[in-house]
Formats: C-alpha cells, sequence, structure tokens
C-alpha cells in the first residue's frame, strides 16, 4: 500500500493500481501589521495557518478500479464535510487528518455505452484540527 485517504487506498498489485501525481503542499504564516503613526509599521506574528494541499488521483477501469465509485466517495467525503485521515507509506500525513475543499473532475475516457472509464481528480485538501 502506497497511502490512503480516508476510504480510497492507493496500491499497486497484480490486479488493482490506483495511484496519484502532483501531490503538493502549502504551509504559511499569518502577521498582523500595526500602523505607526509617522513611522514604520510594526508585524506581530499572529499564528500558523492550516497547511493545504493537492493532489490528482488517477481512477481507471483497466486498471482494477471503479472510477465512479472513487469519485462518488470523494464527493461523499465533501458533502458529508468530513475529516479523513490521510497516510503516506505507513504515516499519517501532518496532523494526520484533511478535509476536501474542492474537487475537480476531469473525465478523460467515456466508452461507447456512456460508462466513465477514466477520470482524474484534482482534489484540494485543508489540514484540519480539532477546535480546543
Amino acid at each position: 500500500m502506497i497511502g490512503s485517504f480516508g476510504d480510497i487506498v492507493f496500491l499497486c498489485s497484480d490486479s488493482t493500481i490506483l495511484t496519484f501525481q502532483d501531490l503538493s503542499f502549502n504551509r504559511s504564516a499569518s502577521y498582523a501589521e500595526h500602523k505607526i503613526l509617522g513611522g514604520n509599521g510594526l508585524v506581530e506574528f499572529t499564528g500558523i495557518n492550516a497547511a493545504s494541499c493537492s493532489i490528482s488521483m488517477n481512477f481507471e477501469a483497466s486498471l482494477g478500479v471503479d472510477p465512479l465509485k472513487q469519485i462518488t466517495e470523494l464527493e461523499r467525503m465533501l458533502n458529508d464535510h468530513e475529516a479523513n485521515l490521510f497516510v503516506l507509506d505507513g504515516k499519517p500525513v501532518g496532523s494526520g487528518y484533511w478535509v476536501i475543499e474542492s474537487i475537480n473532475e476531469t473525465y478523460e475516457l467515456i466508452d461507447n455505452n456512456g460508462r466513465a472509464k477514466k477520470i482524474t481528480a484534482s482534489v484540494s485538501l485543508k489540514e484540519y484540527y480539532e477546535a480546543s
């Protein structure tokens, strides 16, 4: 197993290949600027922002994956506002839990009966923390 996000498992086996590409993270901090009359403003650190992540997931029927089933699961996670464990190499990514901010679906191959055979989902995630 390569990793997982919720119930979507990234793997390469004899019968199934479900992978991703273009995984990128954005981490940032927030600062407030206090204006000083007649002088330079002062910058004050106010906190670390929740990390964001983008990932492109590849769902292809010829590789043993049901593309619509995977897209339906992503849409369910988005609609249910569900925080899911994101794991790579057996270890949680960041705090471990992430929510889906957006999904951009590209239907790359559709058969002569109108069934999706290959879908790429570009997914934007935001790191999730419980309120303390």
